[in-house]
């Protein structure tokens, strides 16, 4: 009998083991499918987002089976029909990610990435805390005044080019050699990449905070205002007065994210981390001058890999700038999106040839070689190195938000309408910046705002506070992959786990809702002080 029972208890541990993920999420579906049968649909919608959350956050599954809920639960559950909630995954934002993702693919595929990772860490540092300074520093400064997805084009590329440079030279490795690789599993990053690749996507993330042209919440933020408030267009919300507010909240936030990921990922503070240990300023010297005097010079395909994503900067900054008229005003009289900006720049890099060997022909010679030049992007690299299951994840928010906006969970901050003024912020703050987690910040931003114009704006001492707070909040809560295109971006490149994003994440998102409720309050009257009047004037 003895014996049966070892058997027993031993043949209970492997199959929890091995099936607990299975078990976890059977038991998540069951639990919590009372709601779906309750008559609002916004609980169906509540579902759906706790669904999602608990095998995002447990990894109990793929990162794209939970993205594919929201097209079974809405249709069926009577939220969304099935071409609204199709459709909500192929968004402008959607194209932009994906479309950046290629520009990526030209970068990496052309070892132009590389080529700037060896000059990159020859002209600042090979000190790995020093470079993580630098590429996150640029991140932000790039992501001030265009979309996301543009910037980590191309810095998410050169911070791993970043780290793979300092594993040549004996600083780091670029993956965990320590961790056995299986077969259907990419390999797993170490920490001092997840450090690099999440450095820059929060500091890309944060960035765009600062302005109203970083974010497409900032131009949510300033079309709303515009379109509701009869005059607004010379009124208060301006690129300067917004810059005012968001760009030193943005700032203060960014250097307590750079601080927080140095401690936990660089050893700072740590004298006996890895990073330290491995790291020796003669030995990294000489090896990065070697490696320098062994670097070939950038070739044709390189040069033009980087002079397209230049391109793709220069006019993604100067389609809608905000603070003056941009190109897409004078060019059409319909809405042109930085999607199409990114496809334009993706189909010059389907087209156009990699190397130069066929011009002999133009001047009657022979060429080189007889053979078909490659394009700069060939869709084989594209389809491959695209992150396709974190392109469902991105799709997958725009989804929760179509969803929630549809079944109006902006009616659940009706309660906070009789409560002290500073509490209604903070309690805005962190609703938004909770259902942010999931559903698409400037979607989110897109029915909250118009929500928050009436409804309370006699209960407080300054109606714009809910306006800035929403518009603040909706892009603090960076918590999962799925919360931001740039943490989509690092994970699908670097195969970066849930709980690495939930754990780096952590500090600045409490420090990021905290600062939101202090610049609200405190800075929206003191810079507008004409708000009130222009919001009486509108009701």
């Amino acid at each position: 009998m003895e014996d049966e029972d070892d058997t027993t208890n031993k043949g209970c541990k492997p199959f929890w083991k091995y099936h607990w993920k299975g078990v976890f999420n059977l038991c998540t579906g069951i639990l919590l499918a009372p709601l779906l049968f309750l008559e609002n649909r916004a609980f169906a919608v509540l579902y759906v987002f706790l669904v999602m959350y608990f095998w995002w956050a447990f990894e109990s599954t793929t990162p794209a089976a939970p993205s594919l809920l929201p097209m079974i639960v809405f249709p069926v559950f009577g939220v969304l029909h099935s071409e609204e909630t199709c459709m909500s995954y192929t968004m402008n934002a959607q194209f932009v990610f994906m479309f950046s993702c290629f520009v990526a693919t030209t970068l990496e595929s052309s070892n132009a990435s590389a080529y700037i990772a060896y000059k990159w860490v020859s002209s600042f540092s090979h000190e790995p805390r020093r470079l993580h300074i630098t590429i996150c520093l640029m991140s932000y400064l790039l992501s001030l005044c265009v979309q996301d997805a543009i910037v980590c084009a191309l810095m998410i590329p050169l911070s791993r080019g970043i780290v793979q440079v300092l594993e040549n030279i004996s600083i780091g490795h670029l993956y965990n050699e320590t961790i056995e690789v299986k077969e259907d599993q990419p390999a797993t990053p170490t920490r001092l990449t997840i450090g690099f690749l999440l450095g820059v996507a929060f500091s890309t993330h944060i960035g765009g905070l600062a302005t109203l042209s970083g974010s497409d919440t900032g131009y949510k933020l300033k079309m709303l205002y515009d379109d509701i408030i009869p005059g607004a267009k010379s009124g208060p919300i301006t690129y300067v007065t917004y810059l005012a507010i968001a760009g030193p909240l943005s700032f203060i936030l960014f250097l307590i994210t750079l601080v927080y990921l140095q401690v936990i990922y660089l050893g700072l503070f740590r004298r006996n981390s890895p990073t330290n240990l491995m790291y020796d300023n003669e030995a990294s010297k000489d090896a990065i001058k070697v490696a320098l005097d062994e670097l070939p010079s950038m070739d044709l395909h390189q040069a033009m890999a980087i002079t397209f994503w230049v391109f793709c900067y220069v006019l993604t900054f100067f389609l809608e700038p905000m603070f003056m008229p941009g190109i897409a005003e004078s060019i059409s009289r319909v809405v042109v999106k930085h999607s199409a900006v990114a496809m334009l720049i993706c189909l010059f890099l389907f087209y156009l040839p990699n190397a130069v060997d066929f011009l002999p022909y133009f001047i009657c010679r022979k060429p080189k070689s007889y053979k078909t030049i490659l394009s700069l992007l060939r869709w084989n690299n594209a389809q491959t190195t695209m992150p396709w299951n974190y392109f469902l994840v991105h799709g997958s928010s725009m989804a929760m938000a179509a969803g929630m906006k549809r079944t109006q969970w902006q009616a659940c901050v009706n309660v906070f309408s009789n409560l002290n003024a500073q509490l209604q912020v903070a309690l805005w703050v962190l609703t938004v910046g909770s259902i942010s987690v999931i559903g698409k910040n400037y979607l989110v931003a897109d029915f909250f705002i118009p929500w928050s114009m009436f409804l309370n704006s006699s209960a407080l001492p300054h109606p714009g506070q809910l306006m800035y707070a929403i518009a603040l909040a909706c892009r603090m809560t960076f918590f999962l992959p799925v919360s931001s295109v740039s943490n989509c971006f690092a994970c699908g490149w670097m195969n970066i786990r849930a709980k690495d994003v939930m754990m780096a994440s952590a500090v600045p998102i409490l420090a990021g809702l905290i600062l939101s409720i202090i610049f609200t309050v405190a800075f929206v009257p003191l810079l507008h002080h004409d708000f009130g009047n222009i919001m009486d004037s509108a009701t």
